[in-house]
């Protein structure tokens, strides 16, 4: 705890305690602890203390004590990564997670990517990558917007699966697989 003392323009001088929390080069940040609680945006839940901007790259770390769940919207990234045994829920019609960089999910069981409400968008500005899992079928996107103003996004190695609605709205959807693909209208 620091206490500041500052002038004002009318020359008072105004005194107040403030905590700092300073962030220290080479602290890692983005590895998600889940050490108070599941919530997404309290940053005492992530390594080094700091929520995720657009930049940061996350793992959902399968050690973590509790596994997030966004509630809300504004939750952003760059890079996510969901561990093998880890989950990330989304489950609140407002729930809305903005993804800037690429999409890894190693976890192969059902409900790693547990997406019952929301939309998460892949809204980078370079091209990004989709690497939905082997699991993929057990774990679909519920609602998807592909929303990059670059080269688009690339679905890799494996399936991605959109059980509601996939919304294109800037750049490309590239697949990279030569299955076919289906759609059911309804």
């Amino acid at each position: 705890t620091y206490t500041v003392t500052g002038t004002d323009l009318n020359g008072c001088v105004n005194t107040a305690s403030v905590k700092v929390k300073v962030a220290v080069p080479g602290t890692p940040v983005g590895d998600w602890t889940g050490a108070v609680s599941s919530d997404w945006f309290n940053c005492l839940n992530w390594k080094g203390d700091i929520v995720p901007t657009s930049t940061t790259i996350v793992t959902i770390k399968n050690t973590a004590a509790n596994m997030p769940i966004i509630i809300g919207a504004g939750a952003v990234c760059g890079n996510l990564t969901i561990e093998s045994s880890a989950t990330l829920t989304l489950n609140n019609s407002a729930s809305g997670l903005a993804i800037y960089g690429n999409f890894a999910n190693q976890n192969t069981t059902a409900e790693s990517l547990n997406q019952s409400a929301g939309t998460i968008t892949f809204a980078g500005s370079v091209l990004q990558t989709i690497d939905a899992g082997t699991g993929s079928i057990n774990n679909p996107f519920l609602n998807l917007t592909i929303n990059n103003s670059s080269t688009g996004v690339v679905l890799i190695n494996n399936p991605a699966f959109v059980a509601g609605q996939l919304s294109l709205t800037n750049g490309l959807l590239w697949t990279s697989r030569s299955e076919e693909h289906t759609s059911e209208l309804q």
